[in-house]
């Protein structure tokens, strides 16, 4: 399964445990950044979003994780100056 595949599923999963009115609030603006070391990262606008997706839905994305892939993924909220930030690291520690 490719990143494109795995993140349209986990939405999936995520939009028929939930009503359309909750899910297109807290989980349709949400922008996929990576699946790496068996982590599906994703942004959302703000830290309000983050804290309350976390708080409130954090069992759900947790059982959306085991479903979701072959093998058991875990899920990392991030905004997006940090996707920034982590995209610089590399550069700033080369220049070092």
């Amino acid at each position: 399964m490719n990143n494109e595949e795995l993140w349209g599923k986990f939405l999936d999963i995520i939009e028929e445990n939930l009503s359309t009115v909750s899910f297109d609030l807290w989980f349709k603006h949400l922008v996929f950044v990576d699946f790496n070391d068996n982590t599906l990262t994703f942004s959302v606008i703000n830290d309000y979003y983050r804290n309350h997706i976390n708080k409130y839905f954090g069992e759900l994305l947790d059982e959306v994780c085991e479903k979701v892939a072959d093998h058991p993924i875990s899920y990392e909220i991030v905004l997006p100056n940090e996707i920034l930030n982590k995209k610089e690291e590399p550069k700033e520690k080369e220049d070092k």
